[in-house]
Formats: C-alpha cells, structure tokens, sequence
C-alpha cells in the first residue's frame, strides 16, 4: 500500500515537473490497487450466493489485476531508474506466476531497489541491510535467470566462494535450456555495469 502511495506521487511530481505534460501515472495508489484487488476478490462469494455462473472462479478477476498492478509497479520502478540515467534493476516478466520461483526473487528486489531508488533521489546513504547480504540475489546488478542458475554465490553469503557451475559438466538437455534466450540476455549483462558502477555491494549509492 505504502509502496503504490509513494511511486503514484513520484509519478505525479515528475508529470508536474515537465511543463505542459499530459501523461497520467501509471499506477493506481494503494487505494486503487488494493481497493480494486478486493472488489475483484468479492465477486466470487457473491456469485457463489446468488447462485450465478461461474461462482468462485470469479475470484479469477482479482487475482488477475493483482499481478497486472504487480507488473505494472516492477516496470514503473524500472523507469524510475531510467529517469536518473541508471540501468534498469528489474527483470519485470518474472512477476507472473509460471516464473515461479523467480517472481518470489523479483518481488524481493523491488522491495529492495526501489527503497534504494529512494535514498538516491533524497540524497541520503543507505543502511547496511543484513538480509540483503545474506542473498546476494536481492541486492545484485541485473541478472538473466542462467546467470542466476549458474552463479551459487548469487544464492546465499555462505556459498560466496563458490566457483560458476561448469555448464560443460551438465547434461546435455539442460545445456540446451540454458540457452535458451542468451543472444538477447547478453546484451543486458553487458549494459548491467551501469548498476554495478553506480552501487556497491552493500547497496550505498555512491
């Protein structure tokens, strides 16, 4: 709620700051998002009572402008390091469900890169974050999900000296799926030095 509350306003600061600018925001607030999310949600009990079709699945409705909300935020975070010249942190696909268990490491980061965005944008250095040192994932540069499948010392501190997982040493079946979208990765890997310039290991914006 807080999180949707604050974008929404840098979003309606940064509209007022471009003279003659048009363009709405992007998001819908925490009252939107959430409001909207539990109309959607009450459809089902209420179908289900008056004995209309479809009954619970109307729930389906709610469930679905969550994740649009939730792909909506990850990218509107990413724009937001683009405004400041940065590399985008986020790799906004993953938030769907079939991502799974990348949009649980996606939905960690932006938690993560928007309050840094934040600290940034006021001018204040951020403090150390023990969870965030623990797993490396949440703090790192943009990463592609081989890199992350590849790379231990991602995973957790205690794996930080780690060497890469040989993929010559894999069998061949997942050596094929993990190429699978390299050419476009590469080129991301490539620009995420941007990020890794711009903040150190311990997430203080430089």
């Amino acid at each position: 709620f807080a999180i949707e509350e604050e974008l929404l306003q840098v979003e309606l600061d940064a509209a007022n700051a471009q003279a003659g600018s048009m363009e709405p925001p992007r998001g819908y607030g925490g009252y939107g998002t959430l409001g909207l999310f539990s109309y959607g949600m009450l459809l089902g009990p209420l179908a289900e009572l008056l004995h209309l079709p479809g009954g619970m699945n109307w729930c389906v409705v709610g469930i679905s402008f969550l994740y649009y909300t939730q792909f909506l935020l990850y990218d509107r975070i990413n724009q937001a390091y683009q405004r400041e010249g940065l590399e985008e942190p986020l790799q906004v696909c993953w938030c769907f469900p079939f991502f799974l268990p990348f949009n649980l490491i996606v939905g960690l980061r932006q938690v993560h890169f928007l309050s840094q965005y934040f600290y940034h944008v006021r001018g204040m250095a951020a403090p150390s974050d023990p969870l965030t040192e623990f797993f490396p994932f949440i703090q790192a540069p943009r990463f592609t999900w081989q890199e992350f499948a590849l790379r231990p010392s991602l995973w957790c501190s205690l794996l930080s000296h780690v060497e890469d997982i040989d993929t010559e040493s894999l069998p061949q079946p997942i050596q094929s799926l993990l190429k699978i979208g390299t050419d476009n990765d590469a080129s991301t890997a490539a620009a995420a030095t941007t990020t890794t310039d711009t903040i150190t290991t311990t997430g203080v914006w430089q």
